[in-house]
């Protein structure tokens, strides 16, 4: 094993734990920190408070984590000449899914931070903010996470198949 082997398997590890910790943290605050936050959120509770910053700090570097390995895996993979038409097409909903996912995680930091300068919360009241809450939420972010686990080991499973030729 050379040096570049080893350097990528520390890139693919790097991405996995980051990817693992953002769905796992999603796992945790949609079964766990949510439901206890609605309890508390009247009160200002200041370790629920102390929690989501530290959740949206752990996510934050997650991404900037994501974005960087996945660059270099990316471009590992495609320079590849084993890599086959069907590898780059499964790549791109994969690489257009993690694009969605950042985009829910960037807009509730903005709806975090408008809400916390207007000193309450924002309430939805129209069915379109109510499904467009829907389409963009932290239960679409866990959605889209085991989406992405999955294409990850078809991605591999058709890397190995265009190894070995079949």
């Amino acid at each position: 094993m050379n040096i570049n082997e080893l350097f990528m398997i520390t890139v693919k590890w790097t991405h996995a734990i980051a990817a693992t910790t953002w769905l796992g943290g999603s796992i945790f605050y949609i079964f766990i920190f949510k439901p206890q936050q609605k309890k508390f959120l009247e009160s200002g509770h200041p370790l629920l408070i102390a929690l989501a910053q530290q959740f949206r700090s752990i996510i934050g570097t997650c991404i900037v984590i994501l974005v960087a390995s996945g660059t270099l895996l990316l471009f590992d993979r495609i320079t590849n000449p084993s890599t086959t038409p069907t590898y780059i097409a499964v790549l791109a909903t994969k690489i257009a899914l993690a694009t969605w996912m950042f985009a829910i995680a960037r807009r509730r930091w903005r709806a975090v931070r408008n809400s916390d300068a207007q000193n309450g919360n924002v309430v939805k009241s129209n069915i379109r903010a109510k499904i467009h809450g829907l389409s963009t939420g932290i239960n679409l972010t866990l959605i889209l996470g085991v989406l992405i686990f999955f294409l990850s080991d078809l991605l591999n499973a058709i890397f190995i198949q265009g190894l070995s030729g079949k």
